[in-house]
């Protein structure tokens, strides 16, 4: 596995607007708020570490359609292929590991009583240690690995640019959000976690106060 160097940044200061997309419905209302940000901060460019299912919604075609119209530059992060594809393999084997060990148990049902449950605890015990494998590997590549790789491109990204102020506007998943918050703050750089129901909740509230008092 290849060992993620993070450069520090010198010299700049950046500002990162951090959205999880759990919290962004796509609703037109959102959308709106999305074209408000784009239209208030001068965003050197947009990215993206969705999963795929969750960057294949409409709501998400019609941004990226409004970024190329506007020729704003926008980039997907992801771990490289091949690294991904070695984690996954160690996932998938432990996987293919639990399926035969089922596979295995049902053979043995039909044997006597006392064989059988000897056999079934054994059976159980090792496909909750593989199952626990598994959740341990899933976490520490959505949860560790993925959010590194995903500051190594933002940082690689920044590095092209010339500007002492840039503005970054990044859409993450859940399971990443909280470590790659961490590991860009630690890196100097000025997170605003922007969530948009509570923006839009913070103005409804406004707005109904006002006029109570009215």
């Amino acid at each position: 596995m290849e060992i993620i160097e993070l450069k520090p940044i010198k010299d700049k200061i950046i500002i990162l607007y951090l959205i999880d997309h759990k919290n962004f419905l796509w609703s037109k209302r959102e959308e709106m708020k999305i074209n408000y940000l784009l239209s208030k901060y001068d965003f050197k460019f947009i990215s993206f570490d969705l999963k795929s299912e969750d960057f294949n919604k409409n709501s998400y075609n019609s941004l990226i359609k409004k970024l190329r119209n506007s020729m704003k530059p926008y980039f997907i992060l992801d771990i490289p292929k091949d690294e991904k594809k070695e984690l996954l393999y160690e996932i998938t084997r432990y996987d293919e590991q639990i399926e035969e060990i089922i596979f295995e148990y049902k053979l043995f049902n039909n044997t006597e009583l006392d064989k059988r449950k000897l056999k079934t605890q054994k059976f159980k015990s090792w496909i909750e240690y593989l199952k626990t494998e598994v959740k341990e590997k899933e976490y520490l590549l959505n949860s560790k690995i993925k959010p590194r790789w995903i500051v190594k491109g933002l940082l690689d990204l920044i590095d092209l640019y010339n500007e002492e102020i840039m503005y970054i506007l990044h859409f993450t998943s859940e399971d990443v959000f909280t470590e790659l918050r961490n590991i860009l703050k630690r890196h100097k750089i000025t997170v605003i976690s922007y969530d948009i129901r509570e923006e839009m909740e913070k103005r409804e509230a406004y707005s109904t106060s006002q006029e109570i008092i009215k």
